[in-house]
Protein backbone atom coordinates (compact mmCIF):
# COMPACT_ATOMS: atom_id res chain seq x y z
CA UNK A 1 0.00 0.00 0.00
CA UNK A 2 1.19 3.59 -0.72
CA UNK A 3 2.05 5.94 2.27
CA UNK A 4 -0.56 8.09 1.64
CA UNK A 5 -2.86 5.08 1.97
CA UNK A 6 -1.52 4.13 5.52
CA UNK A 7 -2.18 7.42 6.28
CA UNK A 8 -5.72 7.40 5.52
CA UNK A 9 -6.05 4.22 7.98
CA UNK A 10 -3.81 5.77 10.44
CA UNK A 11 -6.07 8.54 10.74
CA UNK A 12 -9.27 6.79 10.44
CA UNK A 13 -7.98 4.83 13.43
CA UNK A 14 -7.49 8.19 15.24
CA UNK A 15 -10.76 9.43 14.45
CA UNK A 16 -12.18 6.01 16.55
CA UNK A 17 -9.62 6.59 18.97
CA UNK A 18 -9.31 10.14 20.12
CA UNK A 19 -13.24 10.65 20.95
CA UNK A 20 -12.84 7.55 23.23
CA UNK A 21 -10.03 8.83 25.00
CA UNK A 22 -10.94 12.19 25.38
CA UNK A 23 -13.80 11.17 27.20
CA UNK A 24 -12.28 8.96 29.36
CA UNK A 25 -9.81 11.66 30.13
CA UNK A 26 -12.96 14.08 30.91
CA UNK A 27 -14.61 11.96 33.11
CA UNK A 28 -11.59 10.40 34.88
CA UNK A 29 -10.28 13.87 35.24
CA UNK A 30 -13.48 15.18 36.89
CA UNK A 31 -14.10 12.09 39.27
CA UNK A 32 -10.48 12.33 40.77
CA UNK A 33 -11.06 16.35 41.01
CA UNK A 34 -14.10 15.24 42.99
CA UNK A 35 -13.15 12.65 44.92
CA UNK A 36 -9.88 14.80 46.33
CA UNK A 37 -12.41 17.49 47.05
CA UNK A 38 -14.86 16.06 49.19
CA UNK A 39 -12.27 13.94 50.70
CA UNK A 40 -10.48 16.65 51.97
CA UNK A 41 -13.47 17.94 53.29
CA UNK A 42 -14.00 14.43 55.07
CA UNK A 43 -10.73 13.92 56.55
CA UNK A 44 -11.56 16.94 59.26
CA UNK A 45 -14.15 14.17 60.51
CA UNK A 46 -12.78 10.88 58.95
CA UNK A 47 -8.78 10.77 59.63
CA UNK A 48 -8.64 8.36 56.40
CA UNK A 49 -11.23 8.36 54.08
CA UNK A 50 -11.78 5.48 52.06
CA UNK A 51 -10.37 5.53 48.17
CA UNK A 52 -13.47 6.70 45.91
CA UNK A 53 -15.66 7.89 48.93
CA UNK A 54 -15.19 11.39 47.88
CA UNK A 55 -16.82 10.22 44.23
CA UNK A 56 -19.54 8.46 46.01
CA UNK A 57 -20.47 11.33 48.56
CA UNK A 58 -20.23 13.97 45.89
CA UNK A 59 -22.88 12.42 43.27
CA UNK A 60 -24.88 11.49 46.51
CA UNK A 61 -25.16 15.12 47.97
CA UNK A 62 -25.66 16.58 44.37
CA UNK A 63 -28.57 14.20 43.95
CA UNK A 64 -30.02 15.17 46.96
CA UNK A 65 -29.86 18.89 46.41
CA UNK A 66 -30.93 18.63 42.86
CA UNK A 67 -33.89 16.38 44.54
CA UNK A 68 -34.32 19.02 47.85
CA UNK A 69 -34.63 21.49 44.18
CA UNK A 70 -38.17 20.17 44.02
CA UNK A 71 -39.66 20.84 47.59
CA UNK A 72 -41.59 24.50 48.38
CA UNK A 73 -39.31 25.37 50.88
CA UNK A 74 -35.51 24.34 49.63
CA UNK A 75 -36.67 26.05 45.97
CA UNK A 76 -37.47 29.47 47.82
CA UNK A 77 -34.70 28.83 49.81
CA UNK A 78 -32.43 28.74 46.55
CA UNK A 79 -33.92 32.12 44.86
CA UNK A 80 -33.55 33.70 48.01
CA UNK A 81 -30.18 32.59 47.88
CA UNK A 82 -30.02 33.85 43.88
CA UNK A 83 -31.15 37.17 44.68
CA UNK A 84 -29.00 38.10 47.50
CA UNK A 85 -26.10 36.91 44.75
CA UNK A 86 -27.88 38.99 42.06
CA UNK A 87 -27.00 42.21 44.24
CA UNK A 88 -23.30 41.46 43.97
CA UNK A 89 -21.47 43.16 41.23
CA UNK A 90 -18.86 40.98 38.77
CA UNK A 91 -20.12 37.55 41.02
CA UNK A 92 -23.75 37.98 39.63
CA UNK A 93 -22.28 38.47 35.97
CA UNK A 94 -20.25 35.51 36.61
CA UNK A 95 -22.94 33.13 38.26
CA UNK A 96 -25.45 33.84 36.14
CA UNK A 97 -23.36 32.65 33.03
CA UNK A 98 -22.72 29.88 34.40
CA UNK A 99 -25.69 28.59 35.27
CA UNK A 100 -27.51 29.74 32.30
CA UNK A 101 -25.33 27.70 30.01
CA UNK A 102 -25.69 24.46 32.25
CA UNK A 103 -29.35 24.80 31.69
CA UNK A 104 -28.81 25.25 28.54
CA UNK A 105 -26.80 21.94 28.43
CA UNK A 106 -29.26 19.91 30.03
CA UNK A 107 -30.35 21.35 33.35
CA UNK A 108 -33.59 22.82 32.04
CA UNK A 109 -36.33 20.94 30.56
CA UNK A 110 -36.65 20.54 27.06
CA UNK A 111 -38.83 23.42 26.09
CA UNK A 112 -37.17 26.21 28.10
CA UNK A 113 -33.91 25.56 26.05
CA UNK A 114 -35.07 26.84 23.15
CA UNK A 115 -36.82 25.30 19.45
CA UNK A 116 -34.90 23.67 17.16
CA UNK A 117 -35.36 26.27 13.77
CA UNK A 118 -34.06 26.69 9.86
CA UNK A 119 -34.26 30.80 9.07
CA UNK A 120 -34.73 31.12 5.97
CA UNK A 121 -32.36 33.77 3.87
CA UNK A 122 -32.85 34.52 -0.07
CA UNK A 123 -36.32 33.17 -0.39
CA UNK A 124 -34.70 29.97 1.53
CA UNK A 125 -31.79 29.33 -0.98
CA UNK A 126 -30.04 29.82 2.06
CA UNK A 127 -30.69 28.29 5.72
CA UNK A 128 -28.84 28.39 9.04
CA UNK A 129 -29.90 26.08 12.24
CA UNK A 130 -30.47 27.87 15.10
CA UNK A 131 -32.21 27.85 18.45
CA UNK A 132 -35.64 29.90 18.77
CA UNK A 133 -34.80 31.42 22.41
CA UNK A 134 -37.50 33.72 22.87
CA UNK A 135 -41.14 34.21 21.01
CA UNK A 136 -41.25 38.03 22.54
CA UNK A 137 -37.78 39.36 22.94
CA UNK A 138 -39.04 42.43 24.20
CA UNK A 139 -39.46 46.67 23.28
CA UNK A 140 -35.62 47.38 22.49
CA UNK A 141 -36.00 46.37 19.41
CA UNK A 142 -36.56 49.58 16.70
CA UNK A 143 -39.08 48.51 14.43
CA UNK A 144 -42.81 47.63 14.97
CA UNK A 145 -41.87 43.78 13.07
CA UNK A 146 -42.93 40.61 14.67
CA UNK A 147 -39.53 39.24 15.71
CA UNK A 148 -37.87 36.21 17.62
CA UNK A 149 -34.38 36.04 19.22
CA UNK A 150 -32.53 32.97 17.42
CA UNK A 151 -29.25 31.80 18.81
CA UNK A 152 -27.24 30.43 15.68
CA UNK A 153 -24.72 27.98 17.36
CA UNK A 154 -20.85 28.07 15.10
CA UNK A 155 -19.61 25.24 13.89
CA UNK A 156 -15.99 23.78 15.66
CA UNK A 157 -16.34 26.14 18.68
CA UNK A 158 -18.53 27.38 21.54
CA UNK A 159 -19.83 30.15 20.85
CA UNK A 160 -22.70 31.68 18.42
CA UNK A 161 -24.70 34.30 17.55
CA UNK A 162 -28.15 35.82 18.37
CA UNK A 163 -30.16 37.08 15.94
CA UNK A 164 -33.31 38.85 15.41
CA UNK A 165 -35.06 38.23 12.45
CA UNK A 166 -39.26 38.31 11.44
CA UNK A 167 -40.95 35.27 12.80
CA UNK A 168 -42.48 34.63 8.86
CA UNK A 169 -38.48 33.69 8.12
CA UNK A 170 -38.49 31.02 10.79
CA UNK A 171 -39.54 27.55 9.84
CA UNK A 172 -39.53 24.84 13.74
CA UNK A 173 -37.69 21.78 12.94
CA UNK A 174 -40.43 19.56 14.53
CA UNK A 175 -38.88 16.10 14.39
CA UNK A 176 -35.29 17.16 15.53
CA UNK A 177 -33.99 17.40 19.45
CA UNK A 178 -31.87 20.98 20.73
CA UNK A 179 -29.28 18.04 21.26
CA UNK A 180 -29.53 17.02 17.67
CA UNK A 181 -29.72 20.44 16.56
CA UNK A 182 -26.71 21.29 18.47
CA UNK A 183 -24.55 18.02 17.65
CA UNK A 184 -25.29 19.42 13.65
CA UNK A 185 -24.16 22.61 14.15
CA UNK A 186 -21.25 22.04 16.02
CA UNK A 187 -19.80 19.54 13.63
CA UNK A 188 -20.82 21.70 10.35
CA UNK A 189 -22.86 18.38 9.64
CA UNK A 190 -19.73 15.64 9.34
CA UNK A 191 -20.69 12.59 10.16
CA UNK A 192 -24.57 13.17 11.10
CA UNK A 193 -26.37 11.59 8.12
CA UNK A 194 -28.02 9.04 10.57
CA UNK A 195 -29.37 11.87 12.86
CA UNK A 196 -31.08 13.64 9.84
CA UNK A 197 -32.50 10.27 8.19
CA UNK A 198 -33.92 9.27 11.92
CA UNK A 199 -35.38 12.98 12.20
CA UNK A 200 -37.05 12.99 8.66
CA UNK A 201 -38.60 9.79 9.08
CA UNK A 202 -39.69 11.29 12.69
CA UNK A 203 -40.99 14.13 10.62
CA UNK A 204 -42.92 11.98 8.17
CA UNK A 205 -44.34 9.81 10.64
CA UNK A 206 -45.72 13.07 12.55
CA UNK A 207 -47.23 13.96 9.17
Amino acid sequence: MSLRKHATILMNGFVVVAPILITIYVVVKALVTLDRLVSNGLSYVWKEPWPGIGVVVGVAAVYLIGFLTRSWLFGNAIKLGERIVGRIPLIKSLYSAVRDLLQFLGGAKEKDRGKPAVINFQDGTVQFLGLITQEHPGKFLSDDMERVAVYLPMSYQIGGFTVYVPREAVQELEGLSVEDLLKLSLTAGVGSSTTEQEATQERAAQQ
